[in-house]
């Protein structure tokens, strides 16, 4: 705007705004630029106090220069009036500016201007009309807008297309600061959508917008239809429209104007399913034939499809729409990934059939380098699991464990504990699974999922044999010692109860298909001194302070008593001296070893073998089953954060063993 003051008619000054900007510019320091400001500024004071109108316009465009510079001009605030109150056009244009950038709508000052601004409402002069809808539509208060407010629906209804878009700027305006007005700027709202101007339109639907968010009741079911199909009928004049140079961008039309219709039509077809079947037609139309190969095409696009997930639509075209953010998915722009992601996520209840088409796209959106794209890909896959596509998405997370980085696993980890739990086809898979998830996981996983894991096992005999195999497997395998505490927990415990069905095999119940199966690709059976050697193995490591984990060394003194027992191997299984225990550093230990020793030695075999027997099966808590059902619900939100383990997000923290 300032290029436009170069060229005001010379006056008494002696000098002129572009003067001013070639001194500034020339100064070498930033010393010198201040001395020139407050020079001129002084010189400015001096001709402002002369009263001579001619000089006041010239003075003020050079202000407004120094105000942009960052230079304090607040003096020169009543001069913005004076130069308002001025008959001249060129007087109320500089004044208008002035007013809009040296003054904001909570300085009184601006109260002082409403009465010029009503006057200038109404003026024969359209041009100084504008000037006064562009300050009021800027920095109007609510009592600027309160009182111009018959002014402004009086231009609306007008002819001018000038004036009407001003005005609609200043009726949004007005809305904003006072929202109990929505009621009167419906109406001609609505009427600005059947304009043929492109820029009425876009206000007109800017400001439907706005009444309808501050007071949705306003749309009826019969204003929603005649409102759906005038936005219908100019959508459709601008997908079909040629080539127009002063509305084209990037190839499109008037993109914005699509924008804005497209989502004035999201809240009518909301509102009435005959207003949603009046434009079916358009949104298939700009679904398909919009380009999706530039941004201009991308956010068309976007809208169209919220617009279709919003109305109450055919279902192809609900597919339709996800067929779109599929596509999304394909690009190599992040923002479009992630808004198609976040899009699908919010589909996904409502349609997940359609989504699962695009499930190896969503896949491949885990190996992107954006932790952001990654983040919503889990979420997203997460709420894709069912059971027919568990063993199919659980492989693709676990490979993505493998490779994920550390901030990442937690959220992971507790999303896979849920999925595998929730969605388990069998309990041999689902042990395969947690056990891989602890392999890998480590101390991400918490140790909710180790009951979880042992509640399921004590539950299922046809499985012991398998579960108490695949534990020695562990255990028996390279440095015990490296495998998280959660895994050895629930290996020593299983081992524990059911290490004589590892050797001998269970004579009560038979494996089903599945589990007799996974059997098969164990290696053979072990032996009863293999099995106690397995347990002894990290016994002796955890009792000589390799690794400083008590609450796993308890579990091991336990496992290798009941094993003792079992198999008879006195008060020294696997070469482990009970008794040497008894005199560890840790009191805890100490004391269950020295309990342990007593009761293979001491006690009678009956009481022995009753107090060693297996532990009855695990029950579940009520009261731990709710909160385990909030904690599904937490991780389905994507709930827990990368920086901490996800305790609260872990399936199963129902499960207590008794």
């Amino acid at each position: 705007p300032l290029s436009l003051f170069l060229v005001l008619p010379n006056f008494v000054m002696s000098t002129r705004l572009r003067d001013l900007i070639k001194k500034v510019r020339s100064a070498k320091t930033t010393s010198d630029e201040r001395e020139i400001v407050a020079n001129e500024l002084a010189e400015i004071r001096g001709q402002l106090r002369k009263e001579v109108p001619e000089v006041r316009q010239r003075c003020m465009a050079k202000l407004l220069y120094l105000h942009t510079l960052g230079y304090s001009t607040s003096f020169a605030q009543m001069e913005c009036l004076k130069l308002i109150v001025s008959s001249f056009y060129s007087d109320k244009r500089i004044g208008y500016l002035g007013l809009m950038i040296l003054l904001d709508e909570k300085q009184e000052v601006t109260m002082l201007v409403t009465n010029s601004l009503k006057s200038d409402l109404s003026h024969p002069n359209h041009f100084i009309v504008g000037l006064a809808l562009a300050s009021l539509a800027n920095i109007g208060s609510e009592e600027m807008c309160r009182e111009c407010a018959p002014e402004l629906e009086k231009i609306l209804s007008g002819n001018n297309p000038y004036l009407k878009k001003k005005a609609g700027a200043a009726a949004i305006r007005s809305l904003r600061k006072a929202p109990d007005t929505a009621a009167a700027w419906y109406t001609p709202a609505g009427l600005m959508l059947s304009e043929r101007n492109h820029g009425v339109v876009l206000v007109g639907a800017t400001l439907l917008l706005e009444a309808l968010r501050t007071e949705p009741s306003l749309l009826s079911a019969s204003d929603a239809v005649k409102i759906s199909s005038c936005c219908v009928k100019s959508l459709k004049a601008l997908t079909v429209s040629g080539y127009a140079p002063e509305f084209d961008v990037s190839g499109v039309t008037d993109p914005f104007l699509q924008v804005a219709l497209l989502r004035v039509m999201r809240l009518t077809g909301a509102v009435s399913a005959a207003a949603a079947e009046v434009m079916n037609d358009i949104l298939a139309q700009v679904a398909t034939n919009t380009e999706s190969t530039r941004n201009v095409g991308n956010a068309i696009l976007y809208e169209a499809v919220q617009t279709i997930l919003a109305i109450r639509c055919d279902a192809n075209l609900k597919v339709l729409a996800v067929n779109v953010l599929g596509k999304f998915l394909r690009q190599r722009d992040n923002n479009i990934r992630y808004v198609a992601l976040t899009t699908l996520g919010r589909v996904v209840s409502l349609d997940q059939t359609a989504v699962q088409r695009h499930r190896n796209t969503i896949v491949d959106c885990l190996k992107d380098p954006d932790v952001s794209i990654r983040r919503r890909a889990l979420d997203l896959i997460y709420a894709l699991v069912n059971g027919s596509n568990v063993r199919v998405l659980v492989r693709e997370l676990l490979n993505f464990l493998l490779l994920s980085d550390v901030q990442f696993r937690p959220d992971l980890t507790a999303k896979l504990c849920t999925v595998a739990e929730r969605h388990a086809p069998s309990a041999d898979w689902y042990l395969d699974t947690v056990l891989r998830i602890m392999d890998l996981a480590g101390a991400y996983v918490p140790d909710s999922v180790t009951s979880s894991l042992v509640f399921m096992i004590g539950n299922k005999p046809t499985l012991h044999e398998y579960a108490a195999r695949k534990m020695y497997t562990i255990l028996a395998s390279g440095d015990t010692l490296d495998q998280p505490a959660g895994l050895l927990q629930a290996c020593l415990w299983v081992l524990g109860e059911y290490g004589d069905v590892a050797v001998e095999g269970s004579d009560d119940v038979e494996p089903d298909a599945a589990v007799a199966s996974s059997l098969a690709e164990l290696p053979p059976a072990p032996s009863a001194d293999d099995v106690i050697a397995a347990v002894a193995k990290v016994t002796r490591a955890l009792a000589a302070g390799m690794r400083d984990d008590p609450t796993t060394l308890g579990f091991a003194l336990v496992s290798l008593a009941k094993l003792s027992e079992r198999f008879d191997a006195g008060t020294a299984p696997g070469g482990v001296d009970l008794a040497q225990l008894a005199a560890h550093a840790n009191i805890d230990i100490a004391q269950r070893a020295s309990e342990l020793c007593a009761l293979l030695t001491t006690v009678d075999a009956d009481t022995r073998s009753t107090v060693l027997d297996r532990m009855p099966v695990p029950e579940a808590d009520p009261e731990d089953e709710a909160r385990a059902a909030a904690a599904h619900e937490a991780a389905a939100a994507g709930a827990t954060t990368a920086s901490e383990p996800p305790a609260a997000a872990a399936p199963s923290k129902s499960r207590k063993v008794k």
